[in-house]
């Protein structure tokens, strides 16, 4: 009788110390998660790449620039200055780098971010710009923004998605959910 209380003292002690055992474990790999966030090897996508999956729809002020009598624009050198310094800004650039649509991509360094409008719209709203970010990988990003302001467009809403083809589809994607929301820091 003796042997089998000291077998199961045994058997719980060692229980408990793979309890414990994995629970350290356990922290371990949630701390290294959070601690170790984008990697330099992200470039400049790695703020942008700190999404937050938001199924919450977009605020009222978004849904007014782009349901507004929108004036479409394909090429960067038709957006406003005063846009142009304001996407700049929040993709982290000193003066905007982006192409065209349709401009090639030639040789660039594996950690760079290329730019490309997709399209932009502009009404008394305010205005938004939808792009395509190619580094590591591709994205659709869309930034919405407030001109009515007097120190300049105001970032209201960015988010990532899909490429959309025209103004319709954009509105469609967005009201669909297809576009996810992330902060501009």
């Amino acid at each position: 009788m003796r042997q089998f209380l000291h077998s199961r003292k045994s058997v719980a002690a060692l229980c408990a110390f793979a309890a414990f055992a994995l629970l350290n474990c356990l922290w371990l790999v949630i701390a290294l998660a959070i601690w170790s966030g984008p990697t330099v090897a992200q470039g400049q996508n790695a703020q942008r790449d700190q999404i937050a999956e938001s199924t919450l729809p977009p605020p009222v002020e978004v849904w007014n620039v782009m349901r507004s009598n929108l004036s479409i624009v394909r090429r960067v050198e038709d957006l406003p200055e005063s846009v142009r310094a304001a996407l700049a800004k929040a993709l982290h650039q000193d003066e905007l780098k982006m192409g065209d649509h349709d401009h090639e991509v030639g040789h660039r360094c594996p950690d760079c971010v290329v730019y490309r409008l997709i399209f932009a719209g502009f009404s008394s709203e305010g205005c938004f710009v939808h792009y395509s970010a190619i580094g590591l990988g591709a994205s659709y990003d869309l930034i919405v923004f407030d001109t009515k302001g007097q120190k300049g467009p105001r970032p209201l809403w960015a988010a990532r998605g899909v490429r959309a083809g025209n103004l319709e589809e954009l509105r469609s994607l967005i009201a669909e959910g297809k576009f996810h929301p992330y902060p501009l820091h």
